[in-house]
């Protein structure tokens, strides 16, 4: 069987940027600018999402975050912005993503970025 099957598989995950998924949705992390950006996409046909909690509420979110609760159709994405550096001020935040809790109408998961 070879190497070629792991090879591909971890070419696939490294790649995706995908933290983690269950069977209601699926989160990433990026950064854009100034903020660390988690992405939360919804992956059931209809989901309400009540609360996204990253790094036990270490990070600085935005005031343009949700702060109530919405429903996400499958496909569709949401995301919360953390801020890095404030440009204004220059303060810097730390937020290393350690750790996303998504409660949902449908249950509740935590994710955790893979290394």
């Amino acid at each position: 069987m070879g190497l070629k099957p792991y090879l591909l598989l971890a070419c696939l995950c490294v790649s995706s940027g995908v933290l983690a998924k269950n069977g209601s949705v699926k989160i990433s992390v990026g950064q854009e600018g100034n903020y660390r950006i988690v992405n939360v996409t919804g992956l059931a046909d209809e989901l309400t999402v009540n609360k996204v909690m990253v790094n036990r509420n270490q990070c600085n979110p935005s005031l343009s975050n949700p702060n109530e609760a919405y429903t996400l159709k499958f496909g569709a994405t949401q995301s919360y912005r953390y801020m890095l550096y404030n440009s204004m001020s220059g303060k810097r935040y730390h937020c290393d993503v350690v750790e996303i809790v998504v409660e949902t109408d449908q249950g509740a998961w935590t994710f955790t970025p893979t290394s």
